[in-house]
């Protein structure tokens, strides 16, 4: 008989990819009848709501990395650092006072630095064993840092293949150095619906806009720029998850503010090509059902940046700047792809699970 266990579970405030890919690991717990607290704040509060609408919340303010709208993304972040350390060592303080009120026995924490608990099993979940930074130095420095925090948790799960047929790259996969990881596989939080229903109204391209302000609006406001030479039947999903609207902005291209997971996955699943940031959570739901992309990252992030050339060079993608978009010339070259061909199997995360919970 296993003992059901109190655990919070804690997503990084980054967009909400970090969130998103929460989803399968919640519906999974909540499968074995375990008890799950979430904090998180702002957007993936909002998201996680929608989504869990009976579970427990607690509104737990994140880092709040300020993202350069025009400035050098690599001086943004490191001028950062020392107020997201003061951030870390508070959260890791107000931690210590949510597991006392609230009995926990599992902390899961979806690379945020300061949930590690002394007396508590504490797990830290990241696809980015080896941050990049476009600068060996700031790499170097960066990478201290991330394993520093790292190996206050009891274990680190990667939500990727162990393999060379992964998702993540150099990210999660290299030998220098590295943390002892366990690999419990990509985490889509469209898994656990079925792929196989499908709606009468079918798209030829779907955007999704996402990201950390304020370059998830510059992109919307680019997308809906090129609004007017887009001639195939278009759906653009804005991102937010606070306003729920809905329009039109010609015969070919409609515009909606936020779907459920349920919504999207039958939107996604019948459009031809999908559109979007290269952030991880999204690269992993297009990963599970096995669809053609075009990948436009976000500006100065250079993991995004890097997996987008990755899967451009495993044909997965097709990859394009921001400042340079043309989104009917980025159709035209998404004919030649063939798109994420790669299987998704459970076992890895069962497995983790079951040991988290004996």
């Amino acid at each position: 008989m296993q003992k059901t266990k109190n655990i919070l579970l804690c997503p990084l405030d980054w967009g909400l990819g970090h969130a998103s890919r929460c989803v399968p690991i919640i519906r999974a717990l909540l499968e074995r009848n375990q008890n799950i607290l979430i904090a998180a704040s702002g957007r993936p509060l909002v998201f996680l709501q929608d989504e869990f609408p009976s579970l427990k919340f607690i509104d737990f303010p994140g880092y709040d990395i300020k993202y350069p709208e025009k400035s050098s993304m690599h001086i943004s972040m490191l001028m950062q650092v020392p107020g997201i350390l003061q951030k870390i060592k508070k959260e890791h303080e107000q931690l210590k006072e949510i597991v006392r009120r609230h009995e926990i026995d599992v902390v899961f924490s979806d690379n945020r630095y300061g949930l590690w608990h002394e007396d508590v099993l504490s797990i830290f979940m990241t696809h980015q064993l080896k941050i990049k930074a476009g600068n060996a130095i700031i790499e170097n420095f960066l990478k201290k840092i991330n394993m520093h925090y790292i190996r206050k948790f009891d274990a680190c799960c990667v939500p990727d293949f162990p393999d060379e047929q992964n998702l993540s790259g150099t990210l999660s996969h290299f030998e220098q150095n590295k943390p002892t990881a366990r690999f419990i596989g990509p985490q889509s939080r469209f898994s656990v619906y079925p792929v196989e229903s499908v709606f009468d109204k079918r798209y030829t391209l779907m955007i999704l806009i996402s990201g950390p302000e304020p370059q998830r609006s510059i992109f919307e406001e680019k997308v809906l720029t090129q609004a007017d030479r887009i001639k195939v039947k278009t759906l653009v999903l804005a991102g937010k998850p606070e306003r729920h609207e809905h329009y039109h902005i010609n015969d070919f291209v409609e515009v909606k503010n936020h779907m459920d997971s349920r919504t999207l996955l039958n939107h996604m699943k019948n459009s031809e090509i999908i559109l979007s940031r290269s952030g991880y959570s999204t690269i992993m739901d297009l990963a599970y059902m096995k669809k053609k992309a075009i990948f436009i990252p976000t500006p100065g992030q250079t993991e995004q940046e890097y997996l987008a050339k990755y899967h451009a060079s495993r044909g997965h993608c097709v990859n394009a700047s921001q400042r340079t978009m043309n989104i009917q010339a980025l159709l035209e070259a998404a004919n030649d792809i063939r798109g994420f061909d790669l299987k998704f199997e459970t076992g890895l995360l069962n497995g983790f699970l079951a040991d988290l919970i004996s």
